[in-house]
């Protein structure tokens, strides 16, 4: 960016907007699956004196399943959204050709983007054992190695 552009925060604001409506979308789709398979699946396992252990039992296959849906259905969201933000903010694009432009360097670089998000998620994970202090070390950790990619890939070439 040029010292004679200046940075609107209509693009940080269009792009969060349209982010939330993916993410609403998803979680409307990923409940309505839900609220449909719960009856059909576990059937009677609702009784009224049904073991909670037996229920549990019962669910669980379905909520592992349900959990492999919301991740697939929002895999696209995010690698859209992943660099969107500096892309919007140092190369001035529209929020839809950022996420455009994200969605396209993640899946040129889609094992290290999983690996990486595997890895995040593990970090994620270990932060919040000490009620949820490490994520004043892994948050700044991860903006920055966030940021590091955006460098790596848009940047330097």
């Amino acid at each position: 960016m040029t010292p004679t552009q200046r940075f609107l925060p209509w693009g940080i604001v269009a792009f969060a907007v349209i982010y939330l409506a993916g993410a609403m979308i998803v979680a409307v789709i990923a409940g309505i699956a839900l609220a449909i398979s719960i009856p059909l699946y576990a059937g009677g396992a609702f009784s009224t004196n049904a073991d909670p252990l037996t229920v549990a039992l019962t669910m669980a296959p379905l909520l592992v399943l349900f959990v492999l849906v919301v991740l697939a259905l929002s895999m696209p969201l995010v690698m859209a959204m992943w660099f969107a933000p500096p892309l919007v903010v140092f190369h001035n694009l529209a929020p839809l050709e950022a996420m455009k432009a994200s969605f396209s360097g993640c899946a040129r670089n889609i094992w290290p983007f999983l690996l990486y998000g595997v890895v995040f998620l593990l970090l994620l994970i270990v932060a919040m054992i000490p009620v949820g202090l490490g994520l004043l070390v892994v948050s700044p950790m991860i903006w920055t190695s966030i940021y590091t990619g955006y460098r790596d890939i848009y940047v330097s070439k």
